[in-house]
């Protein structure tokens, strides 16, 4: 006897065959390590990775500026713009007296809308940026081995005037080439200062109440560090990225750059494909506060569980649409699309199978 059904569409068959992978892969979380209390948050054992894009100011090539802004909110990456506030209009590494250029209302209008998007961190990056001594002295520097007063007097300016212009609090500090002493370091906690990057050479003598995270990466080196981190060759820790606008070649043809946007931006793609890294700000990360979306955190409740299995795999079989933010969020492997791929990756790091 003949059915009286009719026949399957394509289109059902093709839900039905993802449903029965779906119930397939919930009964297959029974098998794996259960959590315990509170399931673990992909986030746990992360690499913390910081850019810190050192010397925006009026002088620097507003389209490379904005550019590289752009990028990193395309693509969701947490970014320290370390800004000039009142940039030497001449040679940095002039002694001779320079005129200074305060930030232009153009570029303080950019600033305030990255720093609105929730993605960027601006930080103060010196008052001119003009050495005061000849390198042969012990090389460029706009602070060591200045007096305290003068010191305090310059930082204090360059913050008020930041400030006015972003209409934001700054709390973070970045020397011009790294350089400081004991009295950069008492003038930035007299003024109220949390966060301070250099490299990994200076003094921490008074450095009191600030939370110190030194560069310590390029963008031509950091995918080996974080490799090595991964390996174990290499000791875990933040990894701060140093950044300038003269290593962008299509901008700085002569000045023997390394990356262009191009280049910079596939970085981008690759960090953001890497399930144990996290980007975060220097005033994020030394604050602890989180910067950034948490990957997989569908629901968009600060960790990974159960209910962000459950949308992804909605999303897998057609019942639920992802929207960018969804797509962005969910793209566990990076390949630009929410698949069943994803679906595991996210359950198995629920289930703690993922460290």
């Amino acid at each position: 006897m003949l059915s009286s059904q009719p026949p399957l569409r394509a289109k059902q068959k093709v839900h039905m065959l993802r449903a029965f992978r779906v119930v397939a892969w919930i009964g297959a979380l029974a098998l794996l390590p259960a959590c315990t209390g509170i399931c673990q948050a992909a986030n746990q054992g992360a690499i913390p990775v910081v850019l810190r894009y050192d010397d925006y100011s009026s002088v620097t090539p507003t389209a490379l500026d904005s550019a590289v802004i752009a990028l990193a909110k395309q693509y969701h990456i947490p970014i320290t713009i370390a800004v000039i506030p009142n940039v030497c209009s001449g040679d940095f590494h002039s002694l001779d007296p320079e005129t200074s250029v305060p930030l232009t209302p153009q570029k303080a209008a950019i600033l305030r809308d990255a720093i609105a998007s929730g993605i960027v961190e601006v930080a103060l990056h010196g008052y001119t940026h003009q050495t005061v001594r000849d390198p042969s002295a012990g090389g460029y520097t706009e602070f060591q081995g200045v007096d305290y007063n003068t010191q305090y007097a310059r930082i204090s300016a360059g913050k008020r005037m930041l400030e006015g212009a972003i209409g934001r609090q700054v709390v973070t500090f970045v020397p011009p080439w790294n350089t400081y002493d004991s009295n950069t370091l008492r003038a930035l906690n007299a003024l109220g200062f949390s966060v301070f990057s250099a490299d990994q050479s200076g003094t921490t003598y008074g450095m009191g109440q600030l939370k110190s995270l030194p560069e310590n990466a390029s963008t031509a080196n950091i995918v080996g560090k974080i490799q090595a981190i991964r390996q174990g060759t290499a000791a875990p820790g933040p990894l701060v990225v140093l950044m300038h606008p003269y290593e962008f070649a299509d901008f700085y043809p002569d000045d023997s750059g390394w990356q262009t946007l191009q280049s910079f931006e596939q970085l981008l793609q690759w960090l953001v494909a890497q399930t144990d890294v996290q980007p975060q700000t220097l005033a994020g990360l030394a604050l602890g506060q989180s910067v950034g979306p948490l990957k997989g955190d569908l629901n968009g409740d600060g960790q990974l569980d159960i209910p962000d299995v459950t949308l992804a795999l909605q999303m897998v079989i057609g019942t639920r649409k992802p929207t960018p933010w969804d797509a962005f969020v969910g793209d566990m492997n990076g390949d630009g699309v929410i698949t069943m791929a994803d679906a595991i990756i996210i359950l198995r790091t629920v289930a703690g199978v993922l460290q």
